[in-house]
Protein backbone atom coordinates (compact mmCIF):
# COMPACT_ATOMS: atom_id res chain seq x y z
CA UNK A 1 0.00 0.00 0.00
CA UNK A 2 1.02 3.60 -0.58
CA UNK A 3 2.85 5.25 2.29
CA UNK A 4 3.34 8.87 3.27
CA UNK A 5 5.43 9.31 6.39
CA UNK A 6 8.15 11.29 8.21
CA UNK A 7 7.54 15.01 7.59
CA UNK A 8 6.34 14.49 4.03
CA UNK A 9 2.95 15.81 3.01
CA UNK A 10 0.47 15.78 0.16
CA UNK A 11 -2.18 18.43 -0.49
CA UNK A 12 -4.92 19.52 -2.87
CA UNK A 13 -5.88 16.89 -5.43
CA UNK A 14 -2.50 15.13 -5.28
CA UNK A 15 -2.55 11.35 -5.00
CA UNK A 16 -0.13 8.70 -3.78
CA UNK A 17 -1.28 5.20 -4.71
CA UNK A 18 -0.30 1.56 -5.20
CA UNK A 19 3.02 0.80 -3.44
CA UNK A 20 4.42 4.30 -3.89
CA UNK A 21 6.23 5.98 -1.01
CA UNK A 22 6.63 9.64 -0.09
CA UNK A 23 8.87 10.36 2.87
CA UNK A 24 11.50 12.63 4.37
CA UNK A 25 10.33 16.21 3.89
CA UNK A 26 9.05 15.65 0.37
CA UNK A 27 5.98 17.53 -0.90
CA UNK A 28 3.42 16.22 -3.37
CA UNK A 29 0.74 18.73 -4.26
CA UNK A 30 -1.40 20.20 -7.02
CA UNK A 31 -2.82 17.40 -9.17
CA UNK A 32 0.36 15.34 -9.00
CA UNK A 33 0.25 11.54 -8.95
CA UNK A 34 2.84 9.20 -7.46
CA UNK A 35 2.03 5.55 -8.18
CA UNK A 36 3.29 1.99 -8.70
CA UNK A 37 6.58 1.54 -6.79
CA UNK A 38 7.78 5.12 -7.23
CA UNK A 39 9.47 7.00 -4.38
CA UNK A 40 9.64 10.71 -3.62
CA UNK A 41 11.85 11.63 -0.69
CA UNK A 42 14.29 14.04 0.97
CA UNK A 43 13.15 17.58 0.08
CA UNK A 44 11.84 16.77 -3.39
CA UNK A 45 8.68 18.40 -4.73
CA UNK A 46 6.20 16.93 -7.21
CA UNK A 47 3.32 19.13 -8.36
CA UNK A 48 1.41 20.58 -11.31
CA UNK A 49 -0.09 17.40 -12.83
CA UNK A 50 3.29 15.66 -12.77
CA UNK A 51 3.26 11.86 -12.69
CA UNK A 52 5.90 9.70 -11.04
CA UNK A 53 5.41 5.98 -11.59
CA UNK A 54 7.05 2.64 -12.25
CA UNK A 55 10.16 2.31 -10.07
CA UNK A 56 11.15 5.94 -10.55
CA UNK A 57 12.69 8.07 -7.81
CA UNK A 58 12.69 11.81 -7.18
CA UNK A 59 14.91 12.91 -4.32
CA UNK A 60 17.12 15.56 -2.71
CA UNK A 61 15.91 19.04 -3.75
CA UNK A 62 14.64 18.02 -7.18
CA UNK A 63 11.36 19.34 -8.55
CA UNK A 64 9.05 17.69 -11.08
CA UNK A 65 6.16 19.86 -12.22
CA UNK A 66 3.82 21.06 -15.02
CA UNK A 67 2.75 17.80 -16.66
CA UNK A 68 6.21 16.24 -16.49
CA UNK A 69 6.67 12.47 -16.22
CA UNK A 70 9.35 10.46 -14.45
CA UNK A 71 8.95 6.71 -14.87
CA UNK A 72 10.65 3.38 -15.46
CA UNK A 73 13.80 3.20 -13.32
CA UNK A 74 14.62 6.86 -13.84
CA UNK A 75 16.06 8.96 -11.03
CA UNK A 76 15.84 12.75 -10.72
CA UNK A 77 17.88 14.16 -7.85
CA UNK A 78 20.16 16.90 -6.49
CA UNK A 79 18.69 20.27 -7.59
CA UNK A 80 17.41 19.08 -10.97
CA UNK A 81 14.20 20.48 -12.43
CA UNK A 82 11.86 18.59 -14.80
CA UNK A 83 8.82 20.44 -16.15
CA UNK A 84 6.61 21.43 -19.09
CA UNK A 85 5.65 18.01 -20.48
CA UNK A 86 9.20 16.65 -20.28
CA UNK A 87 9.71 12.93 -19.77
CA UNK A 88 12.55 11.15 -17.97
CA UNK A 89 12.23 7.40 -18.38
CA UNK A 90 13.92 4.00 -18.61
CA UNK A 91 17.22 4.12 -16.66
CA UNK A 92 17.90 7.81 -17.26
CA UNK A 93 19.46 10.04 -14.59
CA UNK A 94 18.96 13.79 -14.23
CA UNK A 95 20.91 15.47 -11.47
CA UNK A 96 23.07 18.42 -10.48
CA UNK A 97 21.32 21.62 -11.52
CA UNK A 98 20.08 20.25 -14.83
CA UNK A 99 16.82 21.50 -16.35
CA UNK A 100 14.60 19.34 -18.57
CA UNK A 101 11.53 21.00 -20.08
CA UNK A 102 9.63 21.82 -23.26
CA UNK A 103 8.55 18.26 -24.24
CA UNK A 104 12.14 16.97 -24.04
CA UNK A 105 12.68 13.22 -23.56
CA UNK A 106 15.58 11.66 -21.63
CA UNK A 107 15.63 7.88 -21.86
CA UNK A 108 17.67 4.65 -21.97
CA UNK A 109 20.93 4.99 -19.99
CA UNK A 110 21.29 8.71 -20.64
CA UNK A 111 22.41 11.11 -17.93
CA UNK A 112 22.10 14.88 -17.75
CA UNK A 113 23.88 16.90 -15.07
CA UNK A 114 25.75 20.10 -14.29
CA UNK A 115 23.82 23.21 -15.37
CA UNK A 116 22.75 21.65 -18.65
CA UNK A 117 19.39 22.40 -20.26
CA UNK A 118 17.45 20.01 -22.51
CA UNK A 119 14.37 21.60 -24.08
CA UNK A 120 12.12 22.16 -27.11
CA UNK A 121 11.37 18.57 -28.17
CA UNK A 122 14.99 17.46 -27.87
CA UNK A 123 15.57 13.73 -27.38
CA UNK A 124 18.55 12.34 -25.47
CA UNK A 125 18.98 8.58 -25.36
CA UNK A 126 21.37 5.63 -25.56
CA UNK A 127 24.47 5.99 -23.37
CA UNK A 128 24.62 9.74 -23.77
CA UNK A 129 26.16 11.97 -21.08
CA UNK A 130 25.28 15.67 -21.05
CA UNK A 131 27.24 17.78 -18.58
CA UNK A 132 28.72 21.20 -17.95
CA UNK A 133 26.50 24.04 -19.19
CA UNK A 134 25.40 22.35 -22.40
CA UNK A 135 22.19 23.48 -24.10
CA UNK A 136 20.29 20.99 -26.29
CA UNK A 137 17.08 22.11 -27.99
CA UNK A 138 15.01 22.67 -31.13
CA UNK A 139 14.24 19.04 -32.00
CA UNK A 140 17.86 17.97 -31.52
CA UNK A 141 18.57 14.24 -31.28
CA UNK A 142 21.58 13.12 -29.25
CA UNK A 143 22.47 9.43 -28.86
CA UNK A 144 25.57 7.66 -27.54
CA UNK A 145 27.60 10.85 -27.21
CA UNK A 146 29.34 12.84 -24.49
CA UNK A 147 28.35 16.51 -24.67
CA UNK A 148 30.08 18.92 -22.30
CA UNK A 149 31.28 22.47 -21.77
CA UNK A 150 29.14 25.40 -22.89
CA UNK A 151 28.10 23.57 -26.04
CA UNK A 152 24.96 24.79 -27.81
CA UNK A 153 23.28 22.21 -30.05
CA UNK A 154 20.04 23.36 -31.63
CA UNK A 155 18.29 23.44 -35.00
CA UNK A 156 17.44 19.80 -35.80
CA UNK A 157 20.82 18.48 -34.74
CA UNK A 158 21.54 14.77 -35.26
CA UNK A 159 24.34 13.69 -32.94
CA UNK A 160 25.07 9.95 -33.07
CA UNK A 161 28.52 9.94 -31.45
CA UNK A 162 30.84 12.30 -29.62
CA UNK A 163 32.82 13.14 -32.76
CA UNK A 164 29.66 14.56 -34.39
CA UNK A 165 30.33 17.91 -32.69
CA UNK A 166 33.25 20.08 -31.72
CA UNK A 167 33.35 23.09 -29.39
CA UNK A 168 35.87 25.76 -30.34
CA UNK A 169 37.02 28.79 -28.36
CA UNK A 170 36.89 32.28 -29.92
CA UNK A 171 39.76 33.23 -32.17
CA UNK A 172 40.22 36.56 -30.39
CA UNK A 173 39.62 36.94 -26.67
CA UNK A 174 36.40 38.80 -25.84
CA UNK A 175 35.45 38.82 -29.51
CA UNK A 176 32.10 37.43 -30.63
CA UNK A 177 30.12 37.25 -33.85
CA UNK A 178 26.73 36.52 -32.33
CA UNK A 179 24.69 38.62 -29.93
CA UNK A 180 24.24 36.92 -26.54
CA UNK A 181 26.97 34.47 -27.52
CA UNK A 182 29.06 32.56 -25.01
CA UNK A 183 32.01 33.41 -27.32
CA UNK A 184 32.66 29.75 -28.15
CA UNK A 185 31.26 28.19 -31.33
CA UNK A 186 29.75 24.72 -31.59
CA UNK A 187 29.99 22.88 -34.91
CA UNK A 188 27.72 19.82 -35.19
CA UNK A 189 25.89 17.46 -37.51
CA UNK A 190 22.29 18.28 -38.31
CA UNK A 191 19.65 17.63 -40.93
CA UNK A 192 21.21 20.55 -42.79
CA UNK A 193 24.73 19.09 -42.87
CA UNK A 194 27.16 20.93 -40.61
CA UNK A 195 25.48 23.55 -38.42
CA UNK A 196 27.10 26.19 -36.24
CA UNK A 197 25.78 27.79 -33.07
CA UNK A 198 27.27 30.24 -30.62
CA UNK A 199 24.30 30.62 -28.30
CA UNK A 200 20.87 29.21 -27.47
CA UNK A 201 19.01 31.47 -29.86
CA UNK A 202 20.49 31.01 -33.30
CA UNK A 203 22.17 28.48 -35.53
CA UNK A 204 23.51 28.61 -39.05
CA UNK A 205 24.29 26.19 -41.83
CA UNK A 206 27.91 26.12 -42.96
CA UNK A 207 27.10 28.34 -45.93
CA UNK A 208 25.07 30.80 -43.86
CA UNK A 209 27.92 31.16 -41.41
CA UNK A 210 30.42 31.89 -44.19
CA UNK A 211 28.06 34.67 -45.33
CA UNK A 212 27.84 35.98 -41.77
CA UNK A 213 31.65 36.10 -41.55
CA UNK A 214 31.82 38.31 -44.63
CA UNK A 215 29.15 40.60 -43.20
CA UNK A 216 30.69 40.94 -39.75
CA UNK A 217 34.44 40.75 -40.34
CA UNK A 218 36.25 43.31 -42.47
CA UNK A 219 39.77 42.38 -41.41
CA UNK A 220 40.99 40.04 -44.17
CA UNK A 221 43.54 38.34 -41.94
CA UNK A 222 40.92 37.60 -39.27
CA UNK A 223 38.49 36.40 -41.93
CA UNK A 224 41.07 33.92 -43.23
CA UNK A 225 41.66 32.66 -39.68
CA UNK A 226 37.93 32.06 -39.16
CA UNK A 227 37.66 30.19 -42.44
CA UNK A 228 40.66 28.07 -41.49
CA UNK A 229 38.98 27.20 -38.18
CA UNK A 230 35.78 26.31 -40.01
CA UNK A 231 37.62 23.99 -42.40
CA UNK A 232 39.30 22.34 -39.42
CA UNK A 233 35.96 21.82 -37.64
CA UNK A 234 34.34 20.42 -40.77
CA UNK A 235 37.21 17.98 -41.21
CA UNK A 236 36.97 16.83 -37.57
CA UNK A 237 33.24 16.10 -37.77
CA UNK A 238 32.99 12.88 -39.73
Amino acid sequence: DAQVYDDAWITNAAEVSDDAKVFGEAHVFGDALVSDNAMVFNNAEVCGNAHIFGDAMVSDNAMVTINATVCGNAHVYDDAWVSNNACVTSNARVFGNATINGDAVITDEASVCGYSTITDNAMVYGNTEIRGTAYIGDDAIVVNAVIEGNTSIIGEAEIGKTSDYILLSPIIRNETLLQHSSLSLTFYKSKHGISISGDTRSCYTYGEFIKLLHEKIHDKKLLRRYKKVMRFAKKMIK
